[in-house]
């Protein structure tokens, strides 16, 4: 009897010094876990940059447009006299191998004499708006061609690069505007001894060609006074793109 007595007392004294111990283990996970929920949770820097990029490039050809207006006493007189003088720009066009010839427009307007009262119609006016495409080269002859065949205005030049060419162009001027966009959140990051450790998002905008010249609107018969054909000089075509990037800053730097 006191040999198990003594043996129960021993086994009591082990399971306290247990209980003890595991109650010690139980407090300092759970003061762990109350320090890993109340540290502060510290949102990562971001930057938000827009970097922009270009690129010049000679411009290969040329979009015309010109118009073709004539009166007459009816509607149909009009229209008839419009769409000879039309025939005539199409053929001419044909011969000088433009390209991307197309009808624009088509209109019949009346005309009125707002001195009687109540106005009446003295006649009607039929206008045709004609586009098409040559080398850039070849612009003014072309503009030339046509105002000989009775074209009554020239109403637009533009001046555009080969797609494939222009298309590299863009992507070049992209490629400078996350560049750009770069250095400038570096240069920013760099007094608060950061700098770019991520990219976060990016945004590209490329621009559609805008080489364009508008020349003043002049009635053919006056320009076939002109001794010296239409001369054009096609400038560079310009490919824009912009960047909008969010970068993050830390002190590992890409």
């Amino acid at each position: 009897m006191l040999f198990t007595a003594k043996h129960a007392i021993a086994s009591l004294l082990v399971s306290a010094m247990s209980c003890a111990a595991l109650s010690d283990a139980s407090v300092a996970v759970s003061d762990q876990s109350a320090a890993l929920v109340a540290a502060p949770v510290i949102p990562a820097t971001t930057l938000s940059v827009t970097g922009s990029g270009s690129v010049s490039l000679p411009s290969d050809c040329a979009t015309i447009t010109v118009s073709i207006q004539k009166d007459g006493k009816t509607a149909i007189d009009a229209q008839r006299a419009a769409s000879k003088i039309t025939q005539d720009v199409f053929q001419i066009l044909s011969s000088l191998k433009a390209t991307r010839v197309s009808t624009n427009s088509v209109s019949i307007s009346a005309n009125y004499n707002y001195n009687d009262s109540p106005a009446t119609i003295t006649g009607f006016s039929a206008q045709t708006t004609i586009s098409f495409q040559t080398s850039k080269d070849g612009a003014g002859p072309a503009v030339d061609a046509c105002i000989s065949r009775g074209i009554s205005s020239l109403q637009s030049i533009t001046f555009s690069a080969n797609p494939s060419k222009y298309s590299y162009a863009v992507n070049k001027a992209a490629s400078r505007a996350v560049k750009d966009a770069l250095n400038q959140a570096n240069v920013a990051a760099k007094p608060l001894k950061l700098c770019v450790s991520a990219i976060k998002s990016i945004d590209l905008n490329q621009q559609s060609q805008s080489q364009y010249y508008q020349p003043r609107m002049y009635m053919a018969a006056a320009a076939e006074a002109a001794p010296a054909g239409t001369t054009v000089q096609a400038g560079d075509v310009t490919a824009t793109a912009s960047a909008s990037v969010v970068f993050e800053l830390g002190t590992k730097c890409l």
